[in-house]
């Protein structure tokens, strides 16, 4: 499959979504990536889990997903309906038959950015209420996450483009752009996997800096100095139903987001603090 950036307008979005449909049929894989403005309220190093959604939340309700372009944007060429796209997202998602799995990178914000999208609302008052709405939505692997137990990549504290060179993938496009940067998340997390032999069960819902995992899965409770040697809390008889099992094989297929992963400018699709 020939990995590609494509640029989406007002003029191709549904041309896009048929051929991401296509895709989607046979990828299970998603990788997203946002961009936006930066942090109108800044999160200590040392601050609590809750401290870092009421951050979150106060950003993400402030804020809207941008995504820039070195010479500039046409708005009349890029301008995308917010509701149209809201509707196309979530039919993406929701295909019939077929469990999404996100890969992101240190991801947390890119999330909280893609719910607010998907509710068309403000972000959800707590975590755990986060959470467990994103947990309806697909499973979540965040690359960053799983980089802290990978010998070698430095504890996961370590960016997404030196994490490229350490492990010798090569970017496509230009950085800071949230086609590029999915579509080395994505080529990361297959590298990542055939490197380092991990089940993804592992480290599904887990997210970077956040200990609740989503659905309230249980977190290990003992990593030895094996990598690959783990002991495991029991997981709730109610909670079977939300969790996927290890697959015996990766499927090296990714499509890249139609909008949030893909090179997408857009006025309309931002208004309102976030194209709600």
């Amino acid at each position: 499959m020939e990995k590609m950036i494509c640029q989406v307008w007002k003029t191709n979005l549904e041309e896009e979504y048929e051929n991401t449909k296509k895709v989607r049929a046979h990828c299970p894989y998603i990788a997203v990536d946002t961009e936006f403005p930066g942090f109108l309220r800044n999160t200590p190093r040392c601050a609590s889990e809750s401290q870092r959604y009421s951050d979150l939340k106060y950003n993400v309700d402030s804020m809207k997903i941008i995504q820039l372009e070195k010479n500039g944007i046409d708005l009349e060429k890029c301008s995308i309906d917010s509701e149209i796209f809201s509707r196309l997202l979530q039919k993406i998602l929701g295909m019939r038959g077929l469990r999404v799995r996100l890969v992101t990178f240190h991801g947390f914000y890119d999330l909280g950015y893609l719910i607010k999208l998907l509710t068309k609302r403000d972000s959800p008052n707590s975590l755990p209420e986060f959470l467990r709405i994103l947990g309806t939505v697909s499973g979540v692997y965040d690359i960053k996450h799983i980089a802290k137990f990978c010998p070698g990549l430095m504890g996961g504290e370590i960016g997404l483009t030196r994490l490229s060179k350490i492990l010798k993938v090569e970017r496509i496009g230009d950085s800071h752009q949230a086609g590029s940067d999915s579509l080395l998340t994505s080529a990361l997390y297959t590298k990542m996997k055939q490197e380092f032999l991990f089940q993804e069960s592992v480290f599904v819902g887990a997210l970077y800096g956040i200990d609740s995992r989503i659905w309230g899965r249980p977190r290990p409770v003992f990593v030895s100095m094996d990598f690959y040697a783990r002991c495991y809390q029991p997981i709730p008889q109610q909670l079977d139903h939300m969790c996927y099992q290890p697959i015996p094989q990766l499927n090296h297929m990714f499509i890249q987001y139609f909008c949030l992963s893909r090179n997408v400018y857009q006025d309309q699709f931002n208004k309102e603090a976030g194209c709600m």
